[in-house]
């Protein structure tokens, strides 16, 4: 097997859970060219990692919007894809953009889920070879579709090109460094004001120096929150930015977000906060896991993560974390 071609194009978070699987698989055969079809947004964070060969940008999230604007694009972006032939392609994201991507792609073997499995229906219209995959974890979910060429997945830290420092800002390393990541696009992933006093309270007692990441939007609250404790607040524009700061870390604590799976791809020891999203098929069952106040069940994701702003972090109960973190 010569040339691979992985189709996940979004979201960032679902990209970075994907790598150790992709990752395995080029240290499994390093001859391999792996290439990768991604959103333009997301490019710069895979740009970051050494074993992805080529990657193949595209935009629908703009192209979408006026397709004949943007024909000219998107005429390339398939001419680019339709140029080169590939042993094998992996379709991780099952939806109908990807079908189609998968579909224009010349392939001698094409994989993706089984139609029970599909996020999106409609995939099933395209030619794959169809998995019956588990999905008591996502790894064990993304690792189905290549467990025949690497039986057991080991993922390793994954080598990064050389990072640039954007802002170098004093740290003090005499301290446990924390860095805290409760920043979310989505109001039912947040912390209560309360919740995040409580949390730094308890932490500061551990001698603690913070990093906290925040949007820009989000950094005057986190300074105001941070008051008097020991620490910055830090915004940057790319996710890779923070990798710097995330060398310096000694623990991550942080919501449900790209930040808590870049740390554990990085390997840094870390403690998951989860809401609207399972602790036990995205973390692991020593993360904390917030209880929906309407008593929805779910077993991935709540069905109304994107539009529901209820307080799912409510009753959250820091005793219950992880004894090592002793928060």
């Amino acid at each position: 097997m010569q040339r691979c071609l992985v189709i996940k194009t979004s979201s960032l978070g679902d990209i970075l859970q994907t790598l150790p699987v992709v990752l395995s698989l080029k240290n499994r055969y390093p001859s391999m060219v792996m290439d990768w079809v991604v959103e333009k947004k997301w490019a710069p964070t895979l740009e970051a990692f050494k074993g992805i060969d080529k990657l193949l940008v595209c935009d629908f999230k703009t192209w979408k919007k006026k397709p004949l604007k943007h024909f000219a694009a998107i005429r390339k972006f398939i001419q680019v894809l339709k140029q080169q032939k590939y042993d094998l392609v992996l379709d991780f994201q099952g939806n109908l953009k990807s079908g189609v991507i998968m579909g224009l792609a010349k392939g001698k073997e094409k994989r993706s889920f089984a139609f029970s499995q599909l996020p999106e229906k409609t995939h099933y219209l395209f030619k794959a070879k169809r998995l019956v995959v588990k999905q008591t974890h996502y790894l064990d979910y993304y690792h189905g579709l290549v467990s025949d060429l690497i039986p057991k997945l080991e993922p390793v830290k994954p080598e990064l090109k050389k990072s640039k420092l954007v802002e170098e800002l004093e740290i003090d390393l005499s301290k446990k460094v924390i860095m805290l990541g409760l920043g979310s696009f989505w109001r039912s992933k947040e912390m209560s004001t309360e919740q995040i006093k409580e949390l730094l309270k308890k932490l500061s007692n551990e001698n603690a120096f913070f990093i906290i990441p925040a949007l820009s939007s989000e950094k005057k609250k986190f300074e105001e929150l941070l008051g008097s404790h020991s620490g910055i607040v830090i915004s940057f524009p790319e996710l890779m930015d923070y990798v710097p700061y995330f060398e310096k870390t000694t623990l991550f604590i942080g919501v449900d977000s790209s930040l808590l799976h870049l740390a554990r791809l990085l390997k840094i020891p870390s403690q998951g906060i989860f809401g609207p999203s399972s602790s036990l098929f995205y973390g692991s069952d020593e993360d904390l896991q917030g209880s929906c106040p309407f008593n929805r069940s779910f077993i991935k994701r709540c069905p109304q993560l994107r539009t529901c702003s209820a307080p799912c972090m409510k009753n959250l109960n820091f005793k219950k974390a992880h004894n090592q973190y002793k928060i």
